[in-house]
């Protein structure tokens, strides 16, 4: 009885559990999908995240991440890493003396109380929106990058391209 006991835990109940592994990162790397609970990166590694799903982002040592994807539950930036936010869809991220980097249209920063509220448009006019925590300790940086329209874009291409026909 207890052979089938086990045999009943092993093969029919632990595969439906959803178990989130845990990920060190220590060179440079690009995650483009799979579920992690926890990924580290460390040692000046530089992690590109196009990914499904990632619970705890922690950038510390020097090191950087790229998000272009995916879901990132929270990101903890340790002292003096750089963070690119490129799209996704973040829940909380928290800094400390960290930088920023956020590509997209629209971007407001909104204090509230002690933690910053974010959003505005990816590059590709999906919305986003989070909430950057912090305290009086913490100096992180945010560099907003204006990404223009594609409609912007394309006019400002034609006419360059009508004035460069024009002078022949």
């Amino acid at each position: 009885m207890r052979k089938i006991i086990l045999f009943a835990v092993i093969f029919v109940l632990l595969p439906v559990v959803d178990v989130l592994a845990d990920f060190i990162i220590n060179q440079d790397t690009t995650i483009n999908s799979g579920t992690y609970g926890l990924v580290d990166v460390l040692g000046g590694a530089k992690l590109d995240y196009y990914g499904d799903y990632i619970d705890v982002l922690r950038v510390e040592e020097s090191s950087s991440a790229a998000i272009y994807g995916g879901t990132v539950h929270n990101i903890q930036l340790g002292d003096s890493e750089t963070l690119y936010l490129l799209g996704g869809s973040i829940w909380l991220l928290q800094a400390q003396n960290s930088t920023v980097h956020i590509y997209g249209q629209g971007i407001t920063l909104n204090p509230v109380g002690n933690d910053t509220y974010i959003q505005g448009l990816w590059g590709n006019d999906i919305p986003f929106s989070f909430t950057a925590g912090r305290t009086a300790l913490y100096n992180e940086q945010f560099i907003i990058h204006e990404i223009p329209e594609p409609a912007t874009s394309t006019l400002l291409l034609t006419a360059g391209v009508f004035l460069f026909r024009r002078r022949r």
